[in-house]
Parts: structure tokens; sequence; C-alpha cells
């Protein structure tokens, strides 16, 4: 038989109607089993934590996305150690690849890996040329020198036909291009991969 009252609501009008100074012992004793026991702990973890913390936020400035990769990648550092030593769950191993795998996409985004690549396959001889009708004034001139560039677009064939569809014709130019995509898109897999995956992220 189906009871009149919510099981819950039940709870609580007995919790209402004891007298205050059991009510008062409840939290009390509530406090003490899930918090005050455990402060020597919670003081033990403040004090690693600012200690594992402290160089990168005093070294922390809010003028670029630099800074904020700094931080993501010095988290994700911690969380893969911790989920291989304590975790206890089957996937444990699998994710903690998984946020190193994050580590490394943060590395290449901050070295700027994939937009310096395609520098290494061709280069360039500069130089300052006076304007004739303007003293001490100069344009700045370029040359492709020597150059691999087709290995590069080998590379990456599907950005390339994607990039020369879009009407560049300068080898350089379409280069450069596929550089600055390379590196967005190393971009939105790292947090892709979070955004997935960051819920499974415990131990």
């Amino acid at each position: 038989m189906e009871p009149e009252k919510d099981i819950f609501e039940q709870w609580r009008e007995e919790a209402e109607a004891r007298p205050w100074y059991i009510k008062l012992w409840n939290k009390i004793e509530i406090y003490y089993k899930n918090e005050f026991r455990y402060y020597p702990k919670y003081l033990q973890y403040g004090l690693e934590n600012i200690f594992y913390w402290f160089k990168i936020i005093w070294k922390d400035r809010s003028w670029d996305h630099d800074f904020i990769f700094v931080i993501l990648k010095h988290k994700l550092k911690k969380q893969a150690e911790d989920l291989r030593k304590y975790s206890h769950h089957v996937g444990a191993e699998y994710y903690a690849e998984r946020i190193e795998l994050c580590v490394r996409l943060i590395e290449k985004i901050e070295s700027n890996f994939y937009e310096l690549e395609s520098l290494e396959f061709y280069k360039l001889k500069s130089w300052f040329k006076p304007i004739e009708d303007r003293p001490g004034f100069s344009t700045w001139e370029s040359k492709v020198v020597e150059e691999r560039i087709d290995e590069y677009f080998a590379k990456y064939p599907r950005i390339y036909k994607q990039v020369a569809k879009k009407g560049y014709t300068d080898k350089v130019q379409i280069a450069s291009r596929i550089s600055y995509i390379n590196q967005q898109r190393a971009i939105d897999l790292l947090f892709k991969v979070i955004a997935n995956d960051i819920k499974k992220w415990w131990y």
C-alpha cells in the first residue's frame, strides 16, 4: 500500500519535531564526522596546493591567452599524476593518457609548433629597399630563395585542398594559411577532448 506522505517529507517533519538541544547536538555531530576531523588533512592539502601552485600563480598575468594555457597545463599534469596514483576505477590509465594528450597539445600550442612548422620548408631573403622619392624611408622586401613547400603540402593534403579552393596561388601564402589552420585545429582538438572526457577525470 502506498503511504500518504513522501518519505523525505516524513523524515523532515520528524527532524523538525525534535527538541532544540537534540537538533544542536545532531548538527555538532554531523559537523565533526564530515568536516572537523578532516581539518588536519585539509590543512595538508592546502599547504601542498600552495607549494604546487605558487610559482605558477606568482608569474600569472592577464595579458594574453598564453597564461591561461600555463595554468591549464599545470592542473592537467597533476590530475593525470593523481589519477594514476590514487584511482581505483578501470579506465584510470586510459583517462590519464587522455589528459597527457591534452598536456602535449598545450605544449604544441604554447610553442606555436604548427604556426611555425611551414617555415622549415622554405627560406626567405629579406632586405630594406629605400623609397626613391622619400629619403630616409624604406620598404620591406623579401623573396623565396629556397623551398620544399610541396613536401609541406603533402603532409596536409586535405587542408591544402581546402585552402587552394579559396583562390590562393602564392605557395608561401598557402603554407602560411595551412599553418594557421593547423594551429587552430590543435586548440579545437584540445577543448574537444576536455569537453568529451572531463567528467570522467576523477578518482
